[in-house]
């Protein structure tokens, strides 16, 4: 049980979707409770999650117009010596 729940906890905080996944509940969560008691924390809270989301979104934006052609013109460079 316990190796299981380190397994989840694991995929949750170190892949890309576990990421994704857990900014989301994160926003739906201190959304949820804005709504219930419109506290101004809960909102400064939320847009922890947002900001980590849009972070990641560019990071991936990033990666897939900048390394990855980069990586693919090393690789083909070095697949024709």
């Amino acid at each position: 049980m316990i190796k299981k729940l380190k397994d989840k906890l694991k995929w949750a905080f170190t892949t890309k979707m576990g990421l994704t996944v857990s900014s989301v509940c994160w926003i739906l969560l201190w959304a949820i409770i804005y709504r219930i008691t419109d506290a101004e924390w809960t909102y400064n809270t939320m847009t922890v999650g947002i900001f980590s989301l849009l972070g990641m979104v560019l990071l991936m934006i990033v990666h897939a117009w900048i390394i990855n052609p980069i990586r693919a013109f090393r690789n083909k460079r070095k697949n024709k010596e």
